[in-house]
């Protein structure tokens, strides 16, 4: 149940569509919903929503056949951030991106620091009531 702001800039930047690279961004975005654990309905909700926001959607066939093959699989990190799959379809990873390697490891480092923050912010208020 994760928000946007939660994935890494390059992953935010797939998310709102794509002119070139659809098929390598599919395969960026089916890896990393798969590893961090999404459920199916979710990832297959947001991967229609993605195709929308593309300049050309995928075929919709294409799309499941993609998701089926995923299925059947066991779960596959997605490409690290050094990998061509970003720069080809243009996104430039950041340099905390490049220095976290994959987007899954930016997620939960992501997720760790807010859950942090949570605790520290609920400590502090016990320690003021």
């Amino acid at each position: 149940n994760l928000s946007d702001k939660m994935f890494p800039p390059s992953i935010q930047k797939i998310l709102q569509g794509v002119d070139d690279g659809r098929k390598r961004a599919l395969f960026i975005l089916i890896n990393l919903f798969r590893s961090i654990g999404m459920e199916k309905d979710e990832m297959e909700k947001r991967i229609e929503d993605w195709n929308k926001k593309n300049q050309v959607p995928l075929k919709e066939g294409y799309i499941k056949s993609q998701l089926i093959w995923s299925y059947r699989n066991k779960p596959v990190l997605p490409p690290n951030f050094d990998k061509d799959y970003y720069r080809a379809i243009g996104i430039i990873p950041t340099q905390e991106e490049i220095r976290l390697k994959n987007p899954v490891n930016y997620i939960i480092k992501r997720s760790n620091l807010d859950n942090m923050s949570k605790f520290t912010h609920n400590k502090r208020k016990k320690i003021l009531e």
